[in-house]
């Protein structure tokens, strides 16, 4: 064999020799990035499995706080207050008993034909009444109730106020004209409405809460009922003897 054919086929082997042993290791190498795909396919898809909870959970809970905000509501007292004699009905006045007051509420009375007008004044405790005499002729303001008090002589253009502290309904009376009869109510809080001519009444924006609710109408004992506003709610009260 000449020198030029054995050189050809060394080279000839050589090829084949590299070609074999391209193939294990071309061979080798998919099983690597195969598993290495599967296993990045794998953990992408637990890690979407495994974040949905956190991600989703809260989006569907209401907030506590704004449960809250919605469980309570201010709202409206109505009613009806009947009395015997039925007439008183119509001056009756429904308040709250333990409410504050949030603002003073004074009152302002005049002797006017030989009448006290108005004839039912409504204040908060602690405020004024003023006494004031549009007749020609002196008159005299005092009450019988609680504490017992007497304005002495309130002449013709007059003025006189007096302060009252406490709660509590006093009657008005003149002791120079004894068919001359009125009333003072003075109640504990700012929270009260007088009743109409049927004896309706609406007392509103009622802060939500437990309250204690009375009525009172002129001669006849106060009745008192609890009631709980959360939105409007409804009395009824019957005063009588």
């Amino acid at each position: 064999m000449s020198r030029h054919a054995i050189l050809v086929l060394i080279g000839a082997l050589t090829a084949v020799s590299v070609a074999r042993a391209g193939t294990p290791d071309t061979a080798g190498s998919a099983p690597t990035v195969g598993a290495a795909a599967a296993t990045a396919t794998s953990a992408v898809a637990n890690t979407g499995s495994s974040a949905a909870p956190s991600v989703v959970a809260p989006a569907v809970t209401p907030p506590a706080a704004a449960v809250a905000t919605g469980s309570a509501r201010s709202g409206a007292i109505r009613g009806t207050v009947t009395t015997k004699p039925g007439s008183a009905a119509k001056w009756a006045v429904v308040y709250l008993e333990d409410a504050a007051v949030a603002q003073a509420v004074n009152g302002s009375i005049n002797n006017k034909l030989m009448t006290f007008s108005p004839y039912v004044s409504v204040v908060t405790a602690g405020a004024k009444v003023t006494f004031t005499n549009a007749d020609p002729f002196p008159h005299n303001v005092f009450s019988p109730d609680h504490e017992k008090w007497d304005l002495g002589q309130l002449v013709q253009h007059g003025t006189i106020t007096k302060s009252f502290a406490k709660p509590g309904a006093y009657t008005l009376l003149c002791n120079m004209h004894p068919t001359m009869k009125a009333y003072v109510l003075v109640v504990p809080s700012s929270y009260f409405v007088r009743t109409d001519a049927q004896g309706s009444f609406t007392l509103k924006d009622v802060p939500a809460g437990t309250y204690k609710v009375s009525a009172w109408a002129p001669g006849l004992p106060i009745a008192t009922q609890t009631v709980t506003v959360d939105g409007d709610a409804s009395l009824t009260f019957d005063l009588h003897r």
